[in-house]
């Protein structure tokens, strides 16, 4: 895409996939018609290049299409924290964020209201608008704030053409366009991983996708293997975690056929060998190929991937002494010591440098 944006992208793609959720599938074209109409009726209710829109909502087709209409309308993303448990924290994010409108999708109306008028969500009529013109590389297209575990969450600006151009790196890192037929993804869209890495990238190319809703994974976590078994899904992603937990689900488990994963990255968190190794271990009876394991840095404020292993690589990791790690924060080869998963190149178009506290090349 290089300096392309995603609409751009969106727009262009002309391929028969598809985007699955909770067993309804819809062709890409018929999202990208409804987003299309969806966005004159934003248009057409006062949403204007540049504008911010926050979306709050289940995973599902409406708020992808909501997504896409949203970008249509030339304005940028904050998809919102779901479930809303806490209204601390959603307030922080709209009071840092400043949206115009705050919207939830459904099938035939798209509830659209003011902060202002938060509480009182009116439903749009069946007014459109014309669409603005397309928005440039350097316009802003996703507002993605921190989880703010530590601090107040922070929004991080991504603009069309870093969006766009860590899609091409996240496709060139997992040989996507050789290997890559289907998706399954239970990441949730308001954390980047799945936002960014599964969402943007498969709508990009137009490929099938998978979405089990973040809340179904929550309560049977096997949803989401029993998906890679059965749409024979070549790519998923998952932080450690959840690799741990498919660990434990996989020893006990009746056998599945994981033998059509090709990429399956881990990212999002610190990655535990260990936990990895247990994965693989319980994964290899399943047919899961040890080498489609990709490990992978990222970070919002680089929009998404910064490093990833190549696939077939799999899981490989330096052992080193941890009093260094810890007291001088320098590894240092050991035998017997801590190992470290080795988590790849930089992606294209990325340039790493470790520096020490002073911001001076260490």
């Amino acid at each position: 895409m290089g300096m392309r944006t995603v609409v751009e992208a969106i727009t262009g793609q002309r391929t028969r996939g598809t985007l699955e959720v909770a067993g309804t599938a819809v062709p890409w074209t018929d999202v990208h018609r409804q987003a299309r109409l969806v966005a004159g009726r934003l248009a057409a209710r006062g949403v204007r290049p540049g504008d911010r829109v926050a979306l709050l909502g289940d995973t599902d087709v409406d708020l992808v299409t909501a997504i896409q209409a949203t970008w249509l309308a030339g304005a940028a993303v904050t998809v919102l924290p779901q479930p809303a448990t806490d209204p601390a924290h959603l307030r922080r994010i709209l009071g840092d964020a400043r949206p115009r409108l705050v919207l939830t999708a459904s099938p035939d109306r798209l509830p659209v209201a003011d902060l202002a008028n938060l509480a009182d969500l009116a439903a749009t009529g069946p007014a459109t608008g014309p669409l603005p013109d397309p928005p440039d590389p350097g316009d802003l297209a996703i507002l993605q704030y921190t989880s703010g575990s530590t601090r107040a969450p922070r929004g991080v600006p991504v603009k069309h053409a870093h969006l766009a151009a860590n899609i091409d790196a996240i496709r060139a890192a997992t040989d996507h366009d050789r290997i890559h037929r289907r998706t399954v993804s239970w990441l949730p869209l308001y954390h980047d991983m799945g936002l960014v890495g599964v969402l943007c990238t498969m709508m990009a190319c137009g490929c099938d996708l998978v979405l089990v809703p973040t809340a179904e994974f929550a309560a049977r976590p096997l949803a989401w293997l029993d998906q890679l078994a059965a749409t024979r899904a070549t790519m998923t992603a998952a932080p450690n975690f959840a690799w741990g937990l498919a660990a434990r689900l996989l020893a006990a488990t009746p056998t599945l056929d994981l033998s059509a994963v090709r990429v399956a990255v881990s990212g999002g968190e610190p990655i535990d060998p260990t936990t990895m190794t247990r994965f693989l271990a319980a994964a290899a009876r399943h047919g899961f190929d040890p080498g489609a394991l990709v490990c992978a840095y990222g970070l919002a404020e680089a929009t998404l991937a910064v490093t990833m292993t190549r696939p077939g690589t799999g899981l490989r990791t330096d052992v080193v002494d941890p009093a260094g790690l810890e007291r001088h924060s320098v590894a240092v080869p050991a035998d017997g010591g801590r190992p470290l998963t080795r988590l790849g190149r930089p992606v294209a178009g990325t340039r790493v440098r470790i520096v020490n506290d002073t911001g001076e090349a260490g």
